[in-house]
């Protein structure tokens, strides 16, 4: 990995220089087409159902694309050691480019659900070697300046992915925010071929894993439809389930010669595994906000759609602002420690905010949402640096591209939960009148499931604290 000793080690814009301009651009592509991909549908869902209808099924438009985004992730590595970066990057962009095309063409909601999901596999695998390709071809001192690029880029879509959406809603269609893929897929393939080296040697190839993908796909679906089931019961038992096959693949795959994940990805032992375990950890504290907040919001205090999304964007604001204040940090002490206060942050503003929602104000809730991004803009840069610094040489493919399937993982098992939450504190008791929930007991409701998720990010708390210095040292690039 070449490097370039002096004073420019320590500066943002090398990460556009000659040597790492086309992979800059290639992530930055890659992060806004995953995170404005995303912020899209949550707009067009209601104009696609109506339509097309189906509405008791659209559920699954969320739910197939995080379940392809994971599963795609998880194999990415293996496959980038099989092919080679440039043909896998190539085949997850045409099965992008192929989702995208069958949901903006489709004339049933059943379609455009496959598209989605053809879509979260090809998101997943990209977002998972852009991940892998960083970590190859950057030197460390230069990790946290992408990350922090990437940050800049995932607020940039927070902020304008639901008014690109409505504009192509309203002036064209629905359609052309599933289109819009087409020229970009062309843009990636064409980028991919000059950033990506040629690889001179490949693994040799392994079968399909078939029975643990069986088991992690079919644990994942089970568990994606949590939320379509209101009885309590029912939901403990699909949650309990879904989780004893996903334990079970864990375990197949820690016996498996030509394994998908790191070896022990959670056990507690590594840094690796401490660091993939907090950032589970930091996406199921989060659930009960992704799923229910917005409605909260709009609930509570009667916000429209776009003021409640903007709201909810003060956490990628302040996300993309403390990186982009602490991307310098190169010390391996200074690096725990910035990972311990952001984890302390971000369990501050989860209390925060359900002390705001409790208390009925605005001005506190949106101020636990700043600590919430802060804390999480703080620190993930680092958790995700230390992982790939301190993956085993040999397994850095693999160990990088299970950061973000773990993310995702940690997503869809935190909206499961946040189902049973919901169910468990009452959260659809009273009357509504026109609104997503009754204010007093979204607001009473909402409290305790906030400081019951607050317990979760508490834990990932204590573990940042068993994160040792030395094993944050830097190699030599």
């Amino acid at each position: 990995m070449s490097n370039t000793n002096g004073a420019s080690d320590d500066q943002f814009n090398r990460l556009f220089s000659k040597e790492f301009i086309l992979l800059s651009v290639l992530n930055i592509l890659v992060v806004g087409s995953h995170a404005v991909n995303g912020y899209i549908t949550l707009t067009i869902v209601p104009s696609i159902v109506i339509d097309l209808g189906g509405r008791e099924y659209m559920f699954w438009l969320f739910a197939l694309f995080q379940v392809g985004s994971i599963v795609a992730g998880v194999v990415a590595g293996s496959f980038k050691n099989q092919l080679g970066s440039r043909t896998i990057f190539s085949i997850a962009c045409l099965i992008l480019l192929i989702g995208s095309v069958a949901g903006g063409t489709a004339t049933n909601l059943s379609v455009v659900i496959l598209g989605r999901g053809l879509q979260g596999i090809g998101e997943g695998m990209l977002i998972s070697l852009i991940y892998i390709l960083v970590a190859d071809l950057l030197p460390h001192k230069l990790l946290p300046r992408m990350f922090a690029l990437s940050s800049v880029v995932w607020s940039v879509a927070a902020a304008l992915g639901p008014l690109f959406a409505g504009v192509l809603d309203e002036l064209i269609s629905w359609r052309a925010a599933f289109l819009f893929n087409v020229p970009l897929v062309l843009i990636l393939i064409t980028l991919a071929w000059r950033a990506i080296p040629i690889e001179t040697e490949q693994a040799e190839a392994n079968p399909l894993p078939v029975k643990r993908l069986v088991l992690l796909t079919s644990g994942l679906l089970i568990l994606g439809a949590a939320g379509q089931f209101s009885n309590i019961v029912l939901l403990v038992t699909i949650i309990v389930g879904s989780l004893l096959m996903m334990s079970g693949f864990l375990w197949l795959d820690n016996k498996a010669d030509n394994r998908l994940l790191p070896k022990r990805p959670f056990s507690q032992s590594t840094i690796v595994s401490k660091c993939l375990t907090i950032m589970l950890l930091a996406q199921l504290a989060g659930g009960v906000s992704n799923v229910y907040m917005a409605s909260m919001l709009r609930s509570v205090w009667e916000l429209s759609a776009l003021q409640a999304g903007y709201a909810l964007a003060l956490i990628a604001f302040t996300w993309t602002i403390a990186a982009w204040l602490t991307n310098k940090i190169d010390d391996p002490s200074r690096e725990i420690d910035m990972i311990r206060f952001g984890t302390i942050v971000y369990a501050i503003g989860h209390c925060t905010t359900a002390t705001g929602l409790y208390t009925g104000s605005l001005l506190i809730t949106c101020i636990g949402f700043c600590l919430h991004g802060v804390g999480m803009g703080s620190s993930s840069q680092f958790n995700r640096k230390a992982v790939m610094v301190n993956a085993e040489p040999k397994e850095r493919s693999i160990t990088s591209g299970a950061m973000a399937p773990t993310t995702f993982a940690g997503a869809v098992i935190g909206a499961a939960l946040a189902g049973l939450a919901a169910q468990t504190f009452g959260l659809f008791e009273g009357d509504a009148i026109g609104r997503v929930f009754d204010p007093e007991v979204a607001r009473v409701s909402g409290t305790y499931m906030l400081l019951s998720f607050a317990a979760i990010s508490v834990g990932a708390t204590f573990l940042s604290f068993r994160l040792q210095a030395p094993t944050l040292s830097n190699v030599a690039t």
